[in-house]
């Protein structure tokens, strides 16, 4: 929130990574929540998409593919 405002944006346009529930709001309120493959299932449900684990540099392969990086 207070970011977003400062950066004159909304959280419509923020993407989020997490992996727990205690990402579980931080995911729910940004405009496009990125789960990594080994998070727990209770935050599964809301991704928009699912990344590969951590172990597999799963944040870093997310941000390539989701934004066209190579």
């Amino acid at each position: 929130g207070e970011l977003c405002r400062e950066l004159g944006m909304t959280q419509e346009n923020v993407a989020a990574f997490g992996d727990s529930g205690n990402d579980l709001e931080m995911l729910r309120s940004a405009g496009f929540a990125v789960v990594m493959g080994n998070g727990e299932e209770c935050v599964k449900p809301y991704a928009d998409y699912i990344a590969p684990s951590v172990y597999e540099d799963g944040a870093a392969k997310a941000i390539a593919e989701l934004y066209g990086i190579t």
